[in-house]
């Protein structure tokens, strides 16, 4: 719940929606619930909580033609699952900026950092495995940039090209709005097009390029900037 005009991340009980929404996304229908009383509701209809699921959490279910992808709040034991899938990425040229992979005890210092701030990360589930994931973290720590988030996103190799991506960056986007964000932005490698050309699919422009800003694999890395505006707010109290 929004109270008053207060927003952004010095909030961190305006973390999730609190509400019951739809929204289209080409052929794929979503449909948001909120946990109330114990029970995900939509309407008068129950719906079983997937495992794991975070108390108070919102939940986003995706029903395509052929199966389900479950976007939900990740909890602690999905960080395992999530460090497969960022180390996968470590490995690549044009994707996480480290020098060795992560352990396990980073990622998990990683996770209880968001977790206790209320920033959100997002999981995609399908068959009961984590396919992917997302975050929604502050641009800067300075009180200033409390209206502007920064999004990551990453989706294990096999299962690219299949829409888990616009679902998890969707998603983070339908979080930012009920935080009463005003800006995202997204920090890409210039040579990754798959998401550069995701994020522009949802809205994201390009801010500008940031030559040799990176380095990888002993080489220098242009960075791409891309920004989303979530409102047309004239100024912040708005």
């Amino acid at each position: 719940m929004i109270h008053g005009k207060t927003a952004g991340f010095q909030h961190a009980e305006h973390f999730l929606p609190d509400r019951t929404g739809y929204a289209r996304n080409g052929d794929v229908q979503f449909t948001l619930f909120h946990r109330r009383g114990g029970e995900h509701t939509r309407n008068r209809s129950t719906v079983k909580s997937p495992k794991r699921l975070v108390g108070h959490r919102s939940l986003w279910l995706v029903q395509t033609v052929s199966e389900t992808v479950t976007i939900r709040a990740a909890c602690r034991e999905d960080v395992p699952a999530i460090l497969v899938t960022y180390n996968a990425a470590v490995k690549e040229p044009a994707a996480a900026y480290e020098d060795s992979p992560n352990t396990l005890r980073q990622r998990e210092e990683w996770f209880d950092y968001y977790h206790q701030r209320n920033f959100p990360i997002l999981v995609a589930e399908r068959a009961g495995l984590v396919v992917g994931w997302g975050s929604l973290g502050p641009h800067q720590e300075r009180s200033g940039f409390r209206f502007t988030g920064s999004v990551a996103l990453y989706v294990d190799a096999i299962y690219r090209r299949q829409g888990i991506g616009g679902l998890l960056l969707e998603a983070l986007l339908d979080t930012a709005r009920e935080r009463r964000l005003h800006c995202l932005l997204a920090v890409i490698d210039s040579k990754n097009e798959p998401s550069l050309q995701l994020h522009q699919r949802q809205g994201f422009r390009e801010a500008g390029t940031f030559r040799e800003a990176g380095c990888k694999f002993g080489q220098w890395r242009d960075v791409v900037y891309l920004q989303y505006l979530l409102d047309d707010r004239s100024s912040p109290g708005d």
